[in-house]
């Protein structure tokens, strides 16, 4: 496991760390981009993706996220990707643990009007 680094401003309250292990909160995160969209403020909502490329880059630097490893997981629907990315979608990440992506989907697709699936890369 990669070395723990410190988890930068602002981004304490996305993360727990127990006994040396890193545990998203991927419930607030998504609270936060809900809320940024329903406040209709664009310069917010450009906040929010600064906030959450910033929050992707440490979790991939501490290796909860990857850029695509054999054995990673990853979210799909109708054949697309629907898992977190940097640089507008530039770079798709996958999870390195399976309840992390299911964390994920239940936080960010729970009202979703179609059904997003967990698939492990091979």
């Amino acid at each position: 496991m990669p070395r723990l680094l410190k988890i930068p401003d602002g981004l304490e309250r996305f993360v727990e760390i127990e006994e040396g292990k890193i545990h998203v909160r991927w419930d607030e995160i998504a609270n936060l981009r809900t809320k940024s969209i329903r406040e209709g403020q664009n310069p917010d909502f450009e906040g929010f993706k600064l906030i959450f490329d910033e929050f992707l880059e440490f979790l991939q630097s501490q290796g909860i996220l990857n850029s695509g490893k054999r054995g990673s997981f990853g979210l799909t629907c109708a054949g697309l990707e629907h898992g977190p990315s940097l640089h507008n979608g530039l770079v798709s990440l996958y999870f390195t643990i399976r309840e992390d992506a299911e964390a994920y989907r239940a936080a960010f697709y729970k009202n979703a009007q179609f059904s997003v699936g967990v698939y492990e890369r091979t």
